[in-house]
């Protein structure tokens, strides 16, 4: 039988064996828990009814990925809408491309926004979802916020919309963060890596996707200004693109704040 063949119906075999509510596998290869040194756990929700999208939900920096089920209605949200969700345990990442020789620390097993690419999407694809043409949204908060915009810019077949709150996307403008200085090396040694690599602002030149942005104005930890200018910029650039900017006037960087913005993406995604 060829290969090809044959991995498609086992993971057709494994498929069937997803059920209504959450299921965990490891990626990549699709196994069931525990998971091996070298595969991440991700979390799926199936909605009661048939479901019309899938929606990939990223976490801040070392959240569990559970912490948007247990912390906010996004499981109940999404089985009134009949959203597929997907939660990886992404743990500590600021989506890097790469490591460097200057690397301190290699937070994830393996560059947050490279495995994304080359590791979950693809093997997510073998059990049927983040299917390229399908109806595929990306959110995340704080980091995975980040995350979301930086994923949907490499993977830009893959995604109809993506959802970000929280995040940052000019880390040019914050030289002093300890998490850039330890995957990039030093801003005044390395200027382009900090401008040029993982940038979304760099990159919002190749912005193609109705976007919604949310952001407290009370942020304590991510500021205003990284959302208030990405949203700015976009709208220059994309005057005729879809971008939504929800500046929260009481709000900071907590669960309160980002469950209060549960259904506007979902309304957001469905409209």
């Amino acid at each position: 039988m060829n290969f090809f063949l044959l991995l498609f119906l086992v993971s057709q075999l494994f498929s069937v064996e997803l059920k209504k509510g959450i299921q965990t596998i490891c990626v990549p290869e699709n196994t069931p828990i525990p998971c091996k040194k070298n595969q991440v756990a991700v979390d799926i929700f199936i909605p009661e009814k048939k479901s019309i999208s899938t929606i990939l939900v990223l976490n801040g920096w070392n959240f569990p990925r559970d912490d948007w089920q247990k912390k906010t209605s996004i499981l109940k949200q999404a089985d009134e809408n009949s959203y597929t969700l997907i939660f990886p345990e992404m743990g500590k990442t600021i989506y890097e491309s790469e490591f460097f020789i200057e690397t301190k620390t290699k937070y994830f097993i393996e560059p947050g926004g490279k495995w994304c690419k080359e590791k979950l999407i693809p093997s997510l694809n073998q059990i049927g979802f983040l299917i390229e043409g399908n109806m595929n949204f990306v959110m995340g908060l704080s980091t995975g916020g980040r995350g979301a915009v930086i994923l949907a810019l490499n993977s830009p077949k893959i995604f109809k919309k993506v959802a970000s709150i929280s995040g940052d996307f000019d880390q040019s403008i914050l030289p002093n963060d300890k998490l850039m200085i330890n995957i990039y090396g030093k801003m005044d040694e390395f200027p382009n890596r900090w401008k040029e690599i993982d940038n979304p602002f760099h990159s919002s030149k190749n912005w193609n996707l109705p976007i919604y942005l949310g952001h407290g104005k009370k942020d304590k930890i991510v500021p205003f200004s990284q959302s208030e200018n990405f949203h700015k910029e976009l709208k220059k650039l994309h005057p005729n693109l879809k971008i939504i900017f929800h500046e929260s006037e009481n709000d900071g960087h907590d669960y309160k704040y980002w469950e209060s913005e549960v259904k506007p993406i979902f309304d957001f995604f469905k409209n």
